[in-house]
């Protein structure tokens, strides 16, 4: 400051250094290019020529982004701020050049093209269904839904087509098109493909998160509003094409690049219409007997009740948290500490030690029973006396197919009272079901995969694999093998296989951590080779970041090189069960594509109609039951090549309770 007081600029400064003396001299001389280049970054470069004229390059605010991101932020003061403003904007800035017409023209057709259906997004026996809106990366056509069926040509010019026709679940799409008599073809599902190349996104909101989905705020209004306002629908409609086609660009590329394409376009693609047909055809489901249930159940939860307010000594709400964690914590001082939660992982760990636990876990067992199956599941049953559940094809990061609207893969079946709820399902009328379940899947696909002899000459020689465990675990003959070693060999085996702490096991087998620990030990070295193949793909997973089954099915494990201990371990537990889990995912959908091929070239009349992970029921004329038992069997046992053989295991019955 003293030395620009004297000297009007730093670069006479620099030059008049030789004036200066000691330290402040060799300071300058020093820092000389420093000192240059300091005012070169501090001063205002005002001699920019431009190539655009100002008001191009004027700010365009993306206020729905801005919306999203304040939302994730729970500022509801500033989304109300900037609502009206992006309203205004949206059409500018987030849509696809948009038209509303009473015809296409053919031209329109011969393009890539994205597909929705404007529709108020309840149940398929509910949904209403507005318009259709159909884009290219450029343009945007809203009909209303009478205009589009005035031209059958219009299903012909889809259809038959060389350019990519896609949608976001087109599963949906075709079965609220159906009492319309369209069916439309899809080369591509876009809810699919994301999924498959980020396996973490496992719905819309996930994915609206992942790439900063500019919603329109407007969107829950339209739906809810009496009457029909034509352009706001097209408006949103051409928002959320335009979106699709941005996330289209950032994931179809990676199909490719990952090497997903049989996976895609052999496995995913056709099992979307084989899962269309099936949630078409549906179950019966006979509301008497669920009635029968119900009323038995609630007699049960009633003397349940009464037992705990015995032991209690009062009557109290039991499905209070608040007033169940009062007994339980103050009055009985069953439970302590401050989170005074009522957890059913909590209340296990002292069932056995407290009659009134014992109960109240029971009678929440019947709770469930009454409330989800015996009750809950009366309001799915159609007009036509079916049940049609949906299968989500991208809701799982391992590759497996989940069931909602109701769940159906849900229904315990080791607990013979839900069990029997599954009398309600019943088989039409001259048919059988026939149930088939891959036997003991994962540790086939285990055996395989780490290359284990004992375990592969086990299911060779059709040994069973728990009591071969049991022999080399605890060094007896197969005729000494005691019940409860092969109860302990099962709960090993499948504890490895989803990455068990010793800890975990010592709680499974009622021992102590020494001893479970001790055990995990001894089956790592009679299975060396299990070992190996777990740390590999550990190493492979913190290298890479993903692991992949047998069919290059990615699941990204980010959590495996977090520094959080605990985030960390859950990674290494995804990363040694993913590609086991995954891959009998890939192996049950190859069998349900099989079966079916073969069913059509058999011309057959049975159905195909549930899907519960590793099991497959199908609905069978009693004339065809010899034909279909041999092409369920044959087909799921060549659904894969393995070093393992495929087993299934087959039962018939009139319902699906005694085809299990």
């Amino acid at each position: 400051s003293k030395l620009l007081q004297e000297y009007p600029s730093v670069e006479e400064v620099l030059a008049h250094a030789e004036e200066l003396k000691g330290a402040l001299q060799k300071k300058i001389l020093v820092g000389k290019e420093s000192a240059l280049l300091s005012k070169i970054l501090a001063t205002i470069k005002t001699d920019v020529s431009l190539s655009d004229d100002i008001q191009t390059l004027k700010f365009k605010p993306t206020y729905c982004k801005l919306i999203t991101f304040l939302k994730k932020l729970n500022i509801d003061t500033l989304v109300k701020k900037y609502e009206s403003l992006a309203e205004k904007t949206i059409v500018e800035n987030e849509s696809v050049a948009m038209k509303i017409v009473e015809q296409i023209p053919a031209s329109f057709f011969a393009q890539d093209l994205w597909l929705m259906l404007d529709e108020n997004q309840k149940t398929f026996f509910d949904t209403e269904v507005y318009g259709l809106a159909l884009a290219s990366k450029e343009e945007c056509m809203y009909i209303s839904l009478q205009d589009y069926l005035k031209n059958e040509k219009y299903l012909s010019y889809w259809n038959d087509s060389k350019y990519r026709r896609s949608a976001y679940d087109y599963k949906r799409i075709n079965h609220l098109l159906d009492k319309y008599h369209q069916h439309l073809k899809f080369s591509d599902d876009d809810m699919v493909m994301i999924s498959l190349a980020d396996s973490s996104i496992t719905d819309l909101k996930k994915l609206k998160a992942e790439i900063s989905w500019p919603e329109p705020p407007f969107v829950k209004k339209i739906y809810q509003k009496e009457k029909f306002v034509q352009s706001e629908h097209a408006l949103y409609c051409s928002s959320f094409l335009a979106n699709l086609i941005n996330a289209d660009d950032i994931y179809y590329p990676l199909i490719s690049k990952y090497g997903l394409q049989k996976l895609y376009y052999e496995i995913e693609m056709p099992l979307v219409e084989i899962l269309y047909h099936m949630e078409k055809e549906g179950v019966i489901c006979d509301a008497k007997v669920l009635d029968d249930i119900a009323h038995t159940t609630k007699l049960k939860m009633m003397q349940i009740e009464k037992e705990i307010y015995q032991l209690s000594g009062h009557p109290f709400n039991l499905r209070s948290p608040l007033q169940l964690a009062q007994v339980l914590y103050d009055e009985l001082h069953i439970l302590s500490g401050k989170k005074r939660t009522t957890a059913a992982n909590v209340l296990e760990k002292v069932r056995l030690l407290y009659p009134i636990v014992d109960k109240i876990l029971e009678y929440r067992k019947y709770s469930k029973l009454y409330s989800t199956y015996a009750e809950g599941l009366q309001k799915y049953i159609a007009c036509d006396g079916k049940i049609h559940t949906i299968y989500n094809q991208a809701a799982t990061q391992t590759g497996r197919l989940s069931s909602s609207n109701p769940n159906l893969q849900n229904i315990a079946i080791r607990d013979e009272d839900s069990r029997l709820i599954r009398k309600a399902f019943l088989a039409d009328e001259g048919c059988v079901f026939i149930s088939s379940d891959y036997h003991q899947i994962e540790l086939r696909i285990l055996a395989h995969m780490a290359k284990v002899p004992n375990l592969i000459k086990a299911f060779k020689n059709n040994i069973d694999v728990h009591k071969q465990t049991a022999m080399d675990l605890f060094n007896v003959s197969l005729e000494e093998v005691t019940d409860m070693q092969r109860r302990q060999a099962k709960i090993v085996n499948f504890g490895i296989i989803y990455g068990m702490s010793c800890f975990g096991l010592a709680k499974e087998l009622n021992l102590s951590t020494f001893e479970a620990n001790e055990i995990i030990k001894r089956y790592y070295t009679i299975y060396p080779e299990i070992k190996d193949y777990m740390q590999k793909v550990i190493i492979f997973c913190k290298e890479n970041g993903y692991v992949e089954t047998l069919c290059h099915r990615r699941r990204f494990i980010p959590e495996i090189n977090s520094k959080n201990g605990r985030i960390k371990e859950f990674g290494e537990r995804a990363a040694m069960n993913a590609p086991i889990q995954g891959t009998a995912a890939d192996l049950i959908k190859l069998a349900m594509l099989k079966i079916q091929a073969r069913m059509a070239k058999e011309s057959v009349k049975s159905k195909m109609i549930l899907q519960v992970h590793d099991e497959l029921i199908f609905n069978v004329p009693k004339g065809e039951i010899d034909l279909m038992s041999k092409i369920i069997q044959e087909e799921m046992s060549q659904a894969m090549t393995l070093n393992v053989p495929l087993t299934s295991q087959i039962a018939i019955g009139k319902t699906w309770y005694e085809a299990k």
